[in-house]
């Protein structure tokens, strides 16, 4: 598996309106783990054996500080070890600067085919 410790992914988002909270007009809890995930994808997607995927099978995330519709929120993963199938990731997110979500996140090299 061409994935090692060290290996770097970066995303950038604005937020829109439907990344939001039904409830209060900043980005949410689930859509920051969405873009956690999305760029864990990205980070390894290229290094991942013929065949394969990867299903999260752990997450830990902490939502810091709101940020606004029309905000940008940029994510940074590395990946902190490897262990059999299994990649394990450290996740941070800012907005101006700051601190606004910070966690980790792993999974799971499977077949391609899993569960289907």
């Amino acid at each position: 598996m061409a994935i090692t410790p060290g290996l770097t992914g970066k995303k950038t988002i604005t937020v829109t309106k439907r990344d939001t909270a039904p409830h209060v007009p900043v980005f949410s809890t689930p859509a920051l783990l969405q873009l956690f995930e999305q760029t864990c994808t990205s980070a390894i997607k290229d290094s991942l054996p013929t065949d394969t995927t990867h299903v999260g099978f752990e997450v830990n995330i902490r939502h810091l500080g709101p940020v606004p519709v029309g905000g940008k929120v940029e994510a940074t993963v590395e990946v902190t070890a490897l262990q059999g199938n299994k990649v394990y990731f450290k996740l941070e997110a800012r907005y101006q600067g700051n601190r606004i979500g910070d966690g980790t996140y792993s999974c799971a090299i499977v077949p391609s085919r899993f569960g289907g």
